[in-house]
């Protein structure tokens, strides 16, 4: 996954944290900490996937850079069909 669902973008910080306005919602509306602490949780896990998933893109791109197109296809670095 190289892009974090909109409900993280839209909740929470860059870190995972839930936006102070969304965490008093949930807890008027019955939330208990520990919920939203498994929710925080997920969406700090998210963000690192989407992280690492991103450097590794970049890392290819990097390592593919001025190659010959024999060397990107047998490297893996792009298929016959990206020639097409």
């Amino acid at each position: 996954m190289l892009l974090l669902p909109i409900e993280i973008y839209a909740n929470y910080t860059a870190e995972g944290e839930m936006l102070p306005s969304i965490r008093q919602r949930l807890l008027k509306e019955g939330w208990t900490l520990e919920k939203i602490e498994e929710r925080e949780e997920r969406a700090k896990e998210l963000i690192e996937e989407v992280t690492i998933n991103r450097e590794n893109l970049k890392k290819r791109g990097n390592q593919s850079r001025g190659l010959p197109i024999e060397d990107l296809l047998s490297e893996g670095y792009i298929t016959l069909e990206d020639l097409i």
